[in-house]
């Protein structure tokens, strides 16, 4: 009711004459761009003032204004997705009802283009193009335009109302067009420099790439002898284990025929031994026999030379008994000098078989020591043999992993070579 009274008050006045009574703010820089835009547009202070008289009316009808401008968006379904991937309705009815009751404050600084600049900035940011943003202020105008028909009758007024609106609106779209082609030639000018810098790293990584992949080839090919070589050595220390191994057990076959044979002159040394063992007893016994014999010998000499006196005694009567007499005393001389001769053998004999006894001990102990001996070298071939055959079995496992390594380098050298295109491809692409 208020509203009604002061707008039947308000009759009685022009549009014109109401602005006079509005204090308007115009502050923009002299020879700026905007003051310049400002002149072209005929959009003075006065106009300002109009627009300030509007606002009430504009403010009484701008949730309607705002609401029919978003459901004119319904037809345009990438809108929509623009608007619920980045906000909401609401939200943005919220912000566009004071976006336009601000256009009505009557006032023009910096300020308020900073505020339609950083529009134009979000509009470029969620993907809204200028043809979408200029066909939507349409709908807005034609909102607008039901103010002043409704809220004003006389024709000068209508007129000087629709005249500031349209120039607010021209000037709006100025600004927030020329922010949309500031923003997009900021964003085209960055998308230059990082192409710019994009390019500059990517020539530099493809040269350094390519150096890798120099470097990486010619280290693989070091690898590659080194391993050829190793597998080399590997085959021929193989040969060597398994040659090894062979000669190990011809050795030890040896040994073991070596080892019976010593055995068999360890039993027959033995032998030996015990047969002189023997022996000597048997010329202890002869040596007795001959003490014997010596005796008898001696006593038979002694008889007959008892025999001899007697027949001395006896003279003629007992000159044949001296005869036979003589004759055993003889031969028991001889037989005392042939058991003297034998006695003397024997004795040489007793020496000859302690000293063969001592040499065949010592022949035979020297045996057990070479046995022994024998029987520790069959060991040690026997722990050569089981060396040699780990070794010849490490040996292969190390061929079987460097021939799977080997592998594993091609692979690689692949790779490289790979990379290497890769990088000739890249530097190709940056020189286009």
């Amino acid at each position: 009711m208020i509203l009604k009274r002061k707008r039947k008050k308000e009759e009685t006045k022009s549009l014109l004459a109401l602005s006079n009574e509005m204090n308007a703010i115009v502050e923009v820089r002299k020879d700026s761009d905007l003051e310049k835009q400002l002149q072209m547009l005929d959009l003075s202070e006065e106009d300002f003032a109009v627009a300030k008289v509007l606002k009430p009316y504009v403010e009484q009808d701008i949730t309607t204004i705002v609401d029919d401008f978003y459901k004119n968006l319904e037809y345009n379904e990438a809108l929509i997705q623009i608007i619920q991937d980045h906000s909401s309705f609401e939200r943005l009815k919220k912000t566009l009802r004071r976006h336009v009751v601000e256009m009505f404050d009557g006032e023009m600084n910096e300020a308020f283009i900073e505020r339609r600049k950083k529009i134009a900035c979000v509009h470029v940011k969620i993907g809204l193009t200028q043809k979408w943003y200029i066909a939507s202020f349409q709908k807005l105008f034609d909102g607008l335009l039901g103010v002043i028909v409704k809220n004003f009758d006389q024709e000068a007024d209508k007129v000087q109302a629709i005249k500031v609106i349209n120039k607010i609106l021209n000037l709006e779209q100025q600004v927030v067009l020329e922010a949309y082609d500031d923003e997009l030639e900021r964003i085209r000018n960055e998308e230059k420099r990082s192409k710019l810098v994009m390019r500059e790293a990517l020539e530099h990584t493809s040269m350094e790439l390519a150096a890798l992949a120099e470097e990486t080839n010619a280290s693989i090919q070091a690898m590659t002898s080194q391993i050829e070589e190793i597998t080399n050595n590997s085959k021929s220390g193989t040969a060597l284990a398994e040659e090894a191994k062979q000669t190990a057990e011809k050795g030890k076959n040896q040994l073991s025929i070596m080892n019976a044979s010593l055995k068999n002159m360890h039993e027959s040394t033995m032998k030996v031994s015990k047969d002189m063992g023997n022996l000597e007893a048997t010329s202890t016994e002869i040596n007795d026999i001959i003490n014997i014999v010596k005796t008898i010998a001696d006593q038979t000499n002694l008889l007959a030379l008892n025999a001899s006196i007697e027949a001395a005694r006896a003279g003629e009567h007992g000159r044949g008994f001296a005869v036979v007499a003589e004759e055993v005393r003889k031969l028991a001389e001889q037989t005392g000098n042939s058991v003297k001769g034998v006695s003397d053998l024997v004795n040489q004999t007793n020496e000859q078989i302690f000293n063969s006894s001592a040499s065949i001990q010592q022949a035979t102990s020297l045996l057990a020591e070479v046995k022994e001996h024998m029987e520790h070298t069959v060991d040690a071939f026997q722990q050569i043999d089981e060396t040699m055959e780990k070794t010849k079995t490490s040996n292969q496992n190390i061929q079987a992993d460097l021939e799977a390594f080997d592998l594993a380098i091609h692979d690689i050298e692949q790779s490289a070579a790979t990379i290497s295109y890769s990088a000739e491809q890249l530097s190709e692409m940056m020189e286009k």
